[in-house]
């Protein structure tokens, strides 16, 4: 077999393992398995996979809760690439993954942030600022969040609206708790797999929020649909509580 062949095989499996990984990550299951195997293919592999191959890696790695050293290794990859080309490969589903990755490399400094990472976190900050995230809710007016501030407002919670400069990328629609450092993460219906589980990318935006220093509370947009008023003033205190 010639040297073309061996690479082209070798590409091949890097993207299907990281779309094993990226899946894995996603549906929440066989994690420990997806971080190992992301692992041995960031060591060992380097310089093989595409782009999009290696972010979707980096992302499984980070959601599974694998090593710090895995996902710098595979961010290593990424710093000298161009952020509009990565941008033009990104599906639906790569863009909020793609955006927790690049808040990541954001707060491990420079040595990991390339023009990638800017062209995609400004990428989900004008969505979110345009209220461009799908799935969003069923409340009256579609904007779930200005619901929850009516609500708050009533039950004279003090309370701010999150600006997407202020949150990490991919974290949806949230209120903001400025004295005790909180936030309320408002669910979409996007946010859950049929199972009724949390995504892997909802999840990893939580753990985001967390390590950002907030205490984390959440509300299903949902859960407060086909309510009355004061059903939906009982489970939003109960979430803040």
């Amino acid at each position: 077999r010639d040297h073309a062949e061996v690479n082209a095989d070798a590409h091949s499996l890097f993207w299907h393992v990281a779309q094993l990984c990226w899946a894995c990550a996603e549906v929440r299951a066989h994690t420990n398995e997806a971080a190992s195997l992301a692992a041995s293919f960031a060591g060992h592999h380097r310089g093989v996979g595409d782009p999009l191959s290696c972010l979707r890696l980096a992302w499984g790695s980070l959601a599974c809760g694998g090593a710090d050293t895995t996902v710098e290794v595979l961010l290593g990859d990424l710093v000298d690439l161009d952020g509009a080309h990565l941008l033009a490969q990104l599906t639906p589903v790569d863009r909020q993954p793609a955006q927790q990755l690049a808040w990541h490399a954001q707060r491990q400094g420079e040595g990991f942030v390339g023009d990638w990472v800017q062209k995609v976190l400004d990428d989900g900050r004008g969505k979110r600022s345009r209220g461009t995230h799908p799935g969003q809710s069923a409340l009256p007016g579609g904007k779930p969040e200005r619901h929850l501030s009516g609500l708050l407002q009533e039950m004279r919670v003090p309370h701010v609206m999150a600006t997407p400069a202020a949150m990490p990328s991919g974290s949806g629609k949230s209120i903001w708790f400025p004295q005790p450092k909180a936030v309320l993460d408002v669910g979409a219906e996007d946010d859950r797999l049929m199972s009724g589980k949390l995504r892997g990318v909802t999840e990893l935006r939580r753990r985001q929020l967390y390590s950002a220093g907030l205490h984390v509370h959440a509300v299903d947009a949902k859960d407060l649909s086909d309510v009355s008023r004061s059903q939906q003033l009982h489970l939003v205190a109960h979430a803040v509580a």
